[in-house]
């Protein structure tokens, strides 16, 4: 039996042995790993605070003897890590959280222009 194995990035085609649904293997670079998660990120939480953590992550991949591709894989999808961060950031304001998170709308609309209708989910993060 014959399954396709999706790349994002990069297209390839596998056979595998053992029967499977699909998997998904993510094989990006520092850049686009950064501008997965910025994109994720931005209308959702602060400005200072996205810049924050893009900051650790660019650290992280210049200070890490790995690979871009292994530590992209160690560290995995960077929409789920947005998600995290988003979750943690607005959990960690409580009753404000919307308060914050129109702050970071406002933010996103003065830099890129109008807020896009996608990102105004909640379950919105990329």
């Amino acid at each position: 039996m014959e399954y396709t194995k999706l790349f994002l990035g990069f297209a390839k085609k596998t056979e595998y042995k053992m029967p499977c649904h699909m998997v998904v293997e993510v094989f990006m670079n520092q850049a686009e790993f950064l501008s997965v998660l910025r994109e994720s990120l931005e209308g959702n939480i602060p400005k200072a605070e996205m810049e924050e953590n893009l900051r650790y992550y660019r650290e992280l991949f210049e200070q890490s003897e790995q690979s871009d591709k292994e530590l992209c894989e160690e560290l995995g999808d960077p929409r789920l890590i947005a998600k995290s961060v988003v979750d943690a950031y607005l959990a960690s304001k409580g009753a404000d959280a919307e308060q914050y998170r129109e702050q970071a709308r406002s933010e996103y609309s003065q830099s890129r222009g109008s807020y896009s209708q996608e990102y105004q989910s909640s379950d919105s993060y990329g």
